[in-house]
């Protein structure tokens, strides 16, 4: 048997050498892996949209007789039948001897009141799948149309265009 204060130092060797033994066992380093087994998820589909609109009305913009100042306004309703976003414009043009005189304004979501467009925006919107907007056409002769040009003429159409949008696009 082994004397008091050595019983104690023989259990701090048998303790160190536990723990001694322990760690170069271990290597002394602890280490974890992990590893995930599956498929990598490949390419998504892509698939194109359909741009589509149908224009419901006509615009008739005749002035008779016509001076200057005088003019008409019309409006179409335009409905988005694709399922893709678009911004929709309106351009209208003047041809004939008075173009160069012929002022126009488009309004989205206006309404045509007499020679003009009330309410509505000069902004193009965005319309979505089945959303509709009215567009609203003035036309008016400058009132600084010289006299010169009576008898003169002018056409005026309006294209319609629509532009897909990135909207949801990354």
């Amino acid at each position: 048997m082994l004397a008091p204060g050595r019983q104690h130092s023989a259990r701090r060797v048998l303790l160190v050498g536990a723990l001694a033994a322990g760690l170069v066992a271990g290597g002394g380093v602890a280490w974890a892996a992990w590893t995930a087994t599956g498929v990598a998820a490949g390419p998504e589909a892509l698939t194109s949209g359909t741009l589509r609109m149908s224009v419901d009305g006509s615009l008739d913009l005749t002035v008779t007789p016509a001076w200057p100042g005088s003019g008409s306004a019309g409006a179409v309703t335009v409905t988005n039948t694709g399922d893709a976003s678009f911004t929709l414009t309106a351009a209208p043009a003047a041809s004939g001897t008075l173009a160069p005189y012929v002022l126009t304004a488009v309004g989205y979501g206006a309404v045509a009141s007499g020679t003009a467009c009330t309410g509505g925006s000069s902004t193009p919107p965005l319309l979505g799948p089945a959303e509709a907007v009215t567009v609203c056409v003035a036309a008016r002769l400058a009132p600084a149309t010289p006299s010169a040009l009576q008898g003169g003429s002018a056409d005026v159409s309006v294209r319609l265009d629509a532009a897909q949008s990135g909207e949801g696009l990354p």
